[in-house]
């Protein structure tokens, strides 16, 4: 597995890795271990994470040594969002689709979105 290392500013790294979320929380174990101080932030993204340090980040050889975490396969926390659909285009979008009002909302309730990081 490839890790890239990219300084960002004086106390951040940002680091190109197959797995940005587990990257990050990994990281995050580490440093609750003591095994990499100072660790101020994490955000990963689709295919890095910004990681920033309080102070002068540790060298890349340690950075680079991290081992991702991921959740066990099925497990999810599930979160509900309630989503109100009365946008000021909605009868524009049905139209534009050739379809109702009532089945453009109805298209979009059995979907379950699925999230690794925000943004």
């Amino acid at each position: 597995m490839t890790v890239r290392i990219l300084p960002c500013g004086p106390r951040a790294r940002l680091v190109e890795h197959h797995d940005p979320a587990g990257y990050a929380a990994g990281l995050r174990l580490a440093a609750a271990a003591g095994a990499v101080g100072g660790l101020a932030d994490t955000v990963p993204a689709e295919t890095t994470a910004l990681i920033r340090f309080e102070g002068a980040p540790p060298p890349d050889s340690v950075l680079s040594g991290i081992e991702p975490v991921t959740a066990p396969a099925g497990r999810a926390d599930v979160i509900e969002i309630p989503v109100f659909y009365d946008g000021e285009d909605l009868a524009s979008v049905a139209h534009e689709c050739g379809l109702s009002v009532d089945e453009v909302i109805a298209a979009q309730k059995p979907f379950a979105v699925v999230t690794q990081y925000p943004g």
